[in-house]
């Protein structure tokens, strides 16, 4: 696993187009995961990588309540989906 953290997603897309360019180190065919806040996000990195590398396969956009879903095994959705909440000072 390796980790790139960054609000600048410029950054975040020359980071990973670099990173997927290069070689895997594992089966050609395992997959790729990259954690995203949220889904339009993931589809504008999906979107920039798909054009840099002229194609993308075996790569999932997970939000973070979905790749806790995934890695706990537990796929029921209404445990993990919840509406926004904010406190609002009176």
């Amino acid at each position: 696993m390796q980790t790139i953290v960054s609000n600048d997603l410029m950054l975040l897309r020359e980071s990973l187009t670099r990173e997927f360019a290069k070689p895997h180190q594992m089966s050609p065919l395992a997959e790729d995961w990259i954690l995203v806040g949220n889904r339009d996000t993931g589809r504008w990195v999906q979107k920039h990588l798909t054009d840099a590398l002229g194609g993308l396969a075996n790569t999932r956009f997970l939000t973070v309540a979905q790749a806790l879903s995934e890695l706990s095994r537990n796929n029921n959705e209404t445990a993990l989906s919840s509406a926004l909440f904010w406190s609002v000072a009176t």
